[in-house]
């Protein structure tokens, strides 16, 4: 009888513990995905197995193959600069159609009022309309200038109004000349579609981006490089490009429009600044140019692992601060293997472990105003297809 009460006690018991772990298990799957990771000292992950993010992308890379032996080549990639000095022409349409006539009774003349805007950055204007018909001379003044006078003909157009003349507020008059004596007789002109078609020079000759390279990596520089692409959004001429590093002009020369090419120039270790930000300035005389794929390449006598760097502006920051906005790193991942990595952004470490093709976690907490470093530690190998920094 011992016997028996004995093993009924222990079966008793053993029945009591498998629902305790039944409930303790039912527990953590119905947390919530974030409140389950914490508990159980996971990695957050969002979107593994699901749609990406419908989001603003801040910054893009194509790592490829990342390996957990660093190399000796360590790589910043800055964002692409677009400069430019140009002339751009708008049309004001003025009036659809109007006649200008007079005899020895009636002077029929007409005024045009019109405004303008940025007459400062104003580098031409020309006045163009369609004569239906016509009959002996005219005259045109604009604010109270006579810009033409005579019989008016299509070889004549565009006529050029003189810069001096215009201003904000504007008035163009058109007179028909008299026909003297002629008591049945008039001059006049039909016009129509007139339209007033003004240059203005828009123009953004300079742009800086901010990189760092970190003391450890500075001390190591065995030589350096700048490269980059350059491309040309109009060929009318070659313009000259200036670049500086760290207010030392480093580069200055005329870019020829028909070869893409890759330019590589070559710095010292004394043109880097490893104790803060390194200023990169590029501009040009005039032309519109992109420069894209900017790089620093640092060859290191001992290596590391890839970085990059992204820029936070300040109404992004605001939108950070103020909760309307999250930031996330999302990587798609070439295969369902397993993939491990630190990855340390402004030098906050975050553990990436997923067997997932996609990898997300909000960086809200950890990013700073302005640029951001952001370090890539494998810890084994494999693909990063793309890697992105989005506000969500």
């Amino acid at each position: 009888m011992k016997n028996k009460r004995g093993q009924s006690s222990t079966t008793g018991v053993s029945i009591l513990v498998l629902l305790i772990s039944f409930f303790i298990l039912l527990y953590v799957i119905l947390l919530p995905p974030a409140e389950r990771a914490a508990l159980l000292n996971e990695t957050p992950i969002y979107g593994e197995d699901s749609a990406e993010f419908s989001s603003k992308v801040i910054f893009s890379e194509s790592p490829g193959k990342v390996y957990s032996y660093s190399t000796n080549v360590h790589k910043v990639s800055i964002e692409p600069i677009h400069i430019y000095s140009k002339e751009e022409s708008n049309t004001i349409n003025l009036v659809k159609s109007m006649s200008v006539s007079r005899n020895m009774l009636k002077d029929n003349f007409k005024v045009i009022n019109f405004n303008l805007e940025d007459i400062s950055d104003l580098k031409g204007a020309k006045l163009f309309f369609l004569i239906s018909e016509s009959k002996g001379p005219i005259s045109i003044y604009l604010n109270n200038k006579l810009v033409f006078d005579g019989v008016l003909t299509s070889s004549h157009f565009p006529l050029d109004l003189p810069i001096i003349n215009l201003q904000e507020q504007n008035k163009l008059e058109f007179y028909s000349a008299s026909p003297g004596f002629k008591i049945f007789s008039s001059n006049y002109y039909l016009i129509q579609d007139m339209k007033l078609i003004k240059t203005n020079k828009v123009e953004k000759t300079k742009s800086a981006r901010t990189f760092y390279i970190s003391e450890d990596i500075g001390e190591n520089v065995r030589r350096a490089s700048l490269k980059y692409f350059v491309s040309c959004n109009s060929v009318e001429y070659n313009p000259q490009l200036t670049i500086y590093l760290n207010t030392r002009k480093i580069f200055q020369d005329t870019v020829f429009c028909n070869y893409l090419e890759e330019i590589s120039l070559p710095l010292t270790k004394s043109d880097l600044n490893v104790f803060g930000g390194n200023r990169l300035e590029m501009e040009l005389d005039n032309g519109d140019l992109n420069i894209d794929e900017i790089r620093v390449e640092t060859e290191l006598t001992k290596s590391d692992f890839p970085s990059y760097t992204f820029d936070i502006s300040s109404s992004l920051w605001d939108r950070l601060k103020n909760g309307n906005s999250n930031l996330v790193i999302q990587m798609k991942l070439s295969d369902s293997t397993r993939k491990k990595a630190n990855i340390f952004i402004q030098g906050e470490k975050i553990t990436m472990d997923t067997s997932s093709e996609t990898y997300a976690r909000d960086i809200t907490s950890v990013v700073d105003n302005g640029a951001n470093s952001l370090k890539l530690e494998p810890l084994n190998n494999f693909q990063i297809t793309n890697l992105k920094i989005l506000e969500e």
